[in-house]
């Protein structure tokens, strides 16, 4: 946030609308990351409104920012998904939430089209900015609606091997993480073997990086997807343990959008009866 408020800064003094847009948006995404979502809101509707009055085109930043702003507005949605999944009281108004999966979807369909046709050779990196957030939305949308998750699968796949295809691992992990939410929502045994195949690669990903918003990304998946499970894999702990890691990593990173999502899960995991070890393991 330091650096990017640096950049604001620097982009008024001496910058032009694209600069403008640049730094607005790395430091709304820092915000967001940060859990500080009203200033957040702010900065990016500051460079949204730029880039509309300016009808700016520059398609490498308008691909990374739509990804970055579509994570933003999927916040609630996302977390209220993750509610429905843990069988946790739903703090968030379900109607609402739904309704701003379609509007995502809906936003990003459109602009992507125009993207694709003004620009087409930006093709590829147009996939890897809007994959994640995109594919993510429509099975965050099944679960909010009791939708079927079939039409999930197909895109998501699609998503997973476009961005393999970039080879940019900085990406893959978020289209390995969606993947295997998805695969343990399938319920069969495969399903959650696939599931845990796709997080154990995003851990292998992360740990080398390192990656640390990513591994308690990936701690809190493995608690939320498998701690129902009979045997919990052996090579990630417990349930329990895998929450306190990403605590420790939430709160070292100040990666604090994550705190409301760790909350769900501890509440979900401490009433669980598949958890209910003894008072050490569960503190």
């Amino acid at each position: 946030m330091e650096q990017a408020r640096l950049a604001v800064k620097h982009a008024e003094l001496n910058g032009g609308d694209r600069e403008y847009v640049i730094s607005r948006t790395l430091l709304a995404d820092a915000l967001h990351q940060a859990g500080s979502r009203p200033e957040a809101e702010r900065r990016f509707s500051e460079a949204e409104a730029r880039q509309n009055e300016r009808n700016l085109d520059f398609p490498p930043l308008y691909t990374l920012w739509r990804y970055q702003y579509y994570d933003f507005l999927l916040t609630a949605s996302e977390r209220a998904a993750w509610q429905c999944i843990l069988q946790s009281p739903l703090n968030l108004n379900l109607p609402t939430s739904l309704e701003s999966c379609r509007t995502v979807a809906m936003r990003a369909t459109q602009e992507l089209k125009r993207l694709i046709e003004q620009v087409p050779a930006v093709w590829p990196l147009t996939s890897v900015s809007n994959t994640s957030p995109w594919e993510t939305l429509h099975y965050m949308e099944a679960i909010l609606g009791g939708g079927t998750l079939d039409p999930c699968r197909l895109p998501l796949e699609n998503a997973v091997k476009v961005l393999r295809l970039a080879r940019d691992l900085a990406h893959l992990p978020r289209g390995l993480l969606a993947r295997a939410w998805l695969r343990a929502l399938e319920g069969a045994r495969t399903g959650l073997d696939r599931a845990r195949s796709d997080l154990n690669e995003a851990w292998e990903i992360a740990e080398r990086g390192p990656m640390p918003l990513f591994l308690a990304d990936i701690h809190l998946h493995r608690a939320r997807l498998f701690f129902r499970e009979k045997e919990y894999p052996k090579e990630w702990g417990s349930p329990q343990t895998d929450l306190a890691a990403a605590e420790k990593l939430i709160k070292e990173c100040g990666y604090l959008r994550r705190m409301e999502e760790l909350k769900d899960a501890k509440a979900a995991v401490a009433n669980s009866p598949q958890t209910s070890g003894p008072p050490a393991e569960r503190a």
